[in-house]
């Protein structure tokens, strides 16, 4: 089943997309970043609890979001390694991973592989350039026949952000997807 993916952990995806979602059928994928749980404008842990009862996956964004290509190597796998036990201590089984800002090279790809199935970006690696249609590259790390694209949701109704998708927009998208 497509599963359309959130970026962030932003509190709007359990108020705003998951009414829509739920009563459409569809399911989501969240890619959290573990320091921001439970902080204004982000999810708690019974709401993350709540969406993955109701058939959603929680991916890691990292502890703290840092643009990885731009740390060292140690702080970068400090950031991948821990943010996916954090989680899974938490109580969710974590098998992909979303690039911050979607920016990687082969250092971190190497890296990711040590620690997850899968992991996706929405730009290409320099994080410069927003992909075709809004939809995310997908890296299959375990040859898995996973080559299709998701849609991806950074923010709703939260105009700050230039990645932000209006309500309405998002609701055609749920309902292109039925």
């Amino acid at each position: 089943m497509l599963k359309i993916n959130f970026d962030d952990g932003y509190v709007t995806t359990f108020t705003k997309a998951y009414p829509i979602m739920r009563e459409l059928g569809l399911k989501g994928i969240c890619y959290i970043i573990v320091n921001k749980i439970g902080k204004q404008n982000f999810m708690s842990q019974s709401q993350l609890q709540k969406l993955v009862i109701e058939g959603w996956q929680i991916g890691s964004h990292t502890l703290n979001h840092p643009d990885l290509t731009a740390i060292s190597l140690d702080q970068a796998e400090y950031e991948i390694k821990n943010s996916k036990e954090a989680l899974e201590e938490l109580g969710y089984q974590v098998d992909s991973f979303a690039y911050p800002f979607g920016r990687y090279n082969e250092d971190i790809i190497k890296i990711v592989k040590k620690y997850y199935k899968w992991a996706r970006a929405c730009y290409k690696n320099d994080g410069t350039q927003w992909t075709k249609t809004s939809h995310n590259l997908v890296h299959d790390f375990k040859k898995i026949d996973f080559s299709v694209t998701f849609p991806l949701v950074h923010s709703i109704d939260q105009p700050l952000y230039r990645s932000n998708i209006e309500l309405y927009k998002f609701k055609e998208l749920c309902q292109m997807l039925v």
